[in-house]
């Protein structure tokens, strides 16, 4: 017997049943890699992310890493993440015309039980630069960090939409309906 040819009642329980299951071990690790692909692009070593969701207050992403700016081919960073890409390079093009060839680091930690955001902390390292590089960078601190905030909420959407495509009913029954049955419709 095959899913389709199940009891509607019968159907709804394995949808249930696998929903679950569908998002139970590491499902969030493909996203959390193409996050770490995208930030290495421009020279974001994201250590670890951390999330929790979906439909509660307080709920996000946060990360940690290490920023050692670098350009890129904004092209090839996903149309999200472009915005975030162009902040840094606004800040590090800016730092160059003084500094000739400095660039900053960033030092990203996430901070307290909570995760999203908000709730990361940002050290910027500027031992190498001028002061007139230092002053440049400290205008666009705000800026940077927003964009860092930014990059964590790509995250969290990114990863809601993983989730939920993973828990829909097109997912769940693209796998049930590989599957044979008995008449009792339990899996064979």
């Amino acid at each position: 017997m095959k899913f389709k040819d199940l009891p509607e009642k019968r159907k709804e329980e394995l949808r249930d049943k696998w929903r679950e299951l569908n998002v139970c071990d590491d499902w969030y690790e493909d996203t959390f890699d193409y996050a770490k692909e995208e930030a290495a692009k421009f020279g974001f070593s994201l250590g670890n992310i951390y999330f929790s969701g979906f439909w509660s207050q307080g709920d996000g992403a946060s990360f940690d890493g290490y920023l050692k700016f670098k350009e890129c081919d904004a092209d090839t960073l996903h149309e999200d993440v472009r915005d975030v890409y162009q902040v840094l390079a606004e800040a590090y093009g800016l730092i160059r015309i003084v500094d000739g060839d400095a660039t900053f680091y960033i030092d990203v930690k996430q901070n307290g039980r909570y995760c999203h955001e908000n709730t990361m902390d940002y050290s910027f390292d500027w031992t190498a630069m001028s002061e007139e590089g230092e002053n440049i960078l400290e205008s666009k601190i705000e800026d940077v960090e927003e964009a860092l905030r930014d990059y964590a909420r790509w995250i969290y959407r990114t990863l809601e939409e993983e989730y939920e495509h993973l828990t829909s009913d097109e997912a769940i029954d693209e796998y049930l309906n590989d599957q044979d049955y008995n008449d009792q419709g339990e899996m064979q």
